[in-house]
């Protein structure tokens, strides 16, 4: 990009609005500092546009880019007219690359030499930028909508190396119409929105499906221009590291080989093993089936692990104070806009009785509703709550709804959704690919059906793969107590964390802080025989272990367990499907605790 065009580009000041669909946005006001640095000559070949228009700039940028060379626009550039397929694309493979050429054969029926964009769509689909439909079709004149250029726009910036996943939903959910943008495209509209790479209507709106019209077209060409050449773009995304960590050797065999004696005592489907020493991953184990006679089992393979989830709402939680945003005494009800009926003079719901399972909320049965609506209306019902007084230790009773509520909470006072947090503090920095709604991870292609004891299938993968968030914070808590999916080895990595005061392989990702409020546990011990912390339990003596932090996880036919001790900085991850449900001494699912004590034994 010459200096001329990116100070044009700077110039090019992000607006309110993208314009209302169909007419023109308001003319935009250019700072004097930028206005100065704008070439006095900024030509355009349309006489159909003037200086007062609202996107001349971008479109004096977009010319000097060369980015509608040979656009058959003749002399009228007709702003509100929609944009094709075509032409968007060719304006964004200009954009990444202007002196492409295509030298291979046509990649789509309807694509053909002697077109205009033939040689940029080509390419475009060869970068895996732009795709066609299933009957080898690009349909080229196919106009575009706002929802699919967001996600051409997002395309654009992964193949320069950027990662377009979203760490804010604020400007998303403050469109009235955010809930109308597709599942497939949202993580891509709410990453161009992020950068101001696209812009909401005047009225307020995203318009997914509106037509994109030739003048937005210019503008969001013109915003990932300067998005690309500017600090905030920040640094490309390395490499994914290798997802698998095995010590190939004899004692790996071994160890290997007595987990599937154990998986196969407990009639286990499936079993994944992560096992963590000096506060890493060193080693990982697999077992069975990931997908009856489809897929084995790996370390990479994704699993809902139930429970388990709730020490990551809890670590959201303890990030959302270390923001300064949430704060774990305060009134529940301040976070969800209502005054929560408690039954008792003096009761207070707080996030911390929640965290403890020592909140009066009431235990509500599987399948309530839990939509922001439904959960102000059950507050506020004689229903909401028990007749205790919130924090005490002997009211302790487990309660999945009041995570629910609690992750929502956390939602709306951070206006982010907990995937969003915790990937900017824990899974971009650490490659990990979770969610608490399974069709949100990037690899649904790597996740379990999920069997139950007898064999029959407990949950499905099109059922898993069909669950998707609305994305807007604190709109619904529906998984937080159990939906979060991921591997054992990118679990191992948040146990790793765990372990060694939030560093891992040496690099400090969250505050010790963070962790130790997720440990921190009264001095009353609850009947079970453990001590209740902020979510994560704590046990003396177990598994050999002089001391042992650990939450377990069971729904639709997993059992899973997550543990670590502090004090030697190991340990172990198993999540499983099929499997008896048997517990042990330390009311422990059998089948975990016996893989786990035995990891635990081979520490050095």
């Amino acid at each position: 990009m010459t200096a001329a065009a990116l100070c044009l580009c700077m110039a090019v000041q992000a607006q309110e609005s993208d314009g209302q669909i169909g007419e023109d946005a308001p003319p935009e006001e250019v700072p004097d500092e930028a206005a100065e640095e704008v070439p006095s000559e900024s030509p355009t070949p349309y006489l159909d546009v003037s200086e007062s228009d609202w996107f001349y700039e971008a479109l004096c940028w977009s010319v000097q880019q060369g980015l509608l060379q040979d656009i058959p626009l003749e002399s009228q550039f007709q702003s509100d007219q929609p944009v094709t397929r075509a032409m968007f694309t060719t304006m964004l493979a200009r954009l990444l690359a202007p002196d492409l050429v295509w030298s291979g054969s046509p990649v789509y029926s309807d694509v053909q030499p002697g077109s205009y964009y033939y040689e940029a769509v080509s390419w475009a689909a060869n970068q895996g930028i732009v795709s066609g439909y299933g009957d080898g079709t690009f349909r080229p004149g196919e106009l575009l909508n706002r929802q699919q250029a967001a996600a051409l726009l997002a395309a654009a910036a992964r193949y320069l190396g950027y990662d377009t996943t979203p760490t804010t939903s604020a400007s998303f959910a403050a469109c009235s119409d955010a809930r109308q943008v597709g599942s497939w495209a949202r993580q891509d509209v709410k990453w161009c929105m992020q950068t101001g790479i696209l812009a909401g209507t005047s009225g307020g709106q995203i318009a997914p499906l509106g037509h994109l019209t030739r003048g937005q077209a210019v503008q969001i060409a013109c915003r990932l221009g300067q998005w690309l050449a500017s600090p905030d773009a920040g640094p490309r995304v390395s490499s994914i590291p290798a997802l698998d960590v095995v010590e190939d050797t004899e004692a790996h065999t071994a160890m290997q080989n007595a987990i599937g004696k154990i998986a196969a005592k407990y009639g286990a489907d499936g079993v994944s093993v992560a096992y963590v020493r000096d506060g890493q991953v060193v080693d990982t184990y697999a077992y069975g089936s990931a997908v009856k006679g489809v897929r084995g089992m790996t370390s990479n393979t994704r699993v809902r692990v139930a429970s388990i989830s709730k020490v990551l709402v809890g670590l959201a939680a303890q990030l959302a104070v270390e923001d300064g945003s949430f704060d774990l005494d305060a009134d529940l009800g301040d976070y969800l806009g209502v005054d929560i009926r408690t039954r008792r003079a003096g009761d207070t719901v707080t996030p911390r009785s929640i965290l403890t399972h020592t909140s009066s909320l009431t235990v509500a049965p599987e399948g309530t509703p839990c939509d922001l609506a439904a959960v102000r209306h059950r507050l506020t019902s004689s229903a909401g709550t028990r007749n205790v007084l919130s924090g005490n230790p002997g009211n302790w009773a487990y309660n999945n709804y009041a995570f629910s509520v609690l992750g929502m909470a956390v939602e709306l006072a951070e206006q982010r959704t907990l995937d969003e947090i915790l990937y900017e503090s824990l899974y971009g920095p650490l490659h990990i690919d979770a969610a608490f709604y399974a069709g949100e991870i990037q690899r649904t292609d790597l996740l379990a059906e999920i069997y139950r004891a007898n064999g029959a299938v407990g949950l499905s993968l099109a059922s898993q793969q069909s669950r998707v968030s609305d994305g807007i914070p604190g709109s619904n808590g529906i998984t937080f107590a159990g939906g979060l999916t991921i591997s054992a080895y990118d679990l191992g990595k948040i146990v790793a964390l765990l372990a060694n005061d939030g560093v891992y392989e040496g690099v400090p990702y969250i505050q010790p802080e963070v962790i130790a409020g997720l440990e921190q546990h009264g001095d009353a011990m609850i009947a079970g025989g453990f001590y209740q912390g902020q979510p994560l339990r704590y046990r003396t003596w177990a598994y050999g272990q002089s001391e042992l932090y650990y939450h377990t996880g069971s729904a639709y036919g997993v059992y899973n367990l997550i543990s670590y001790n502090p004090a030697t900085r190991a340990g172990v991850v198993v999540l499983t499907t099929g499997a008896s449900g048997t517990k042990d001494a330390y009311g422990i699912y059998a089948v975990c605790g016996e893989i786990s004590q035995l990891l635990y034994q081979s520490q050095p």
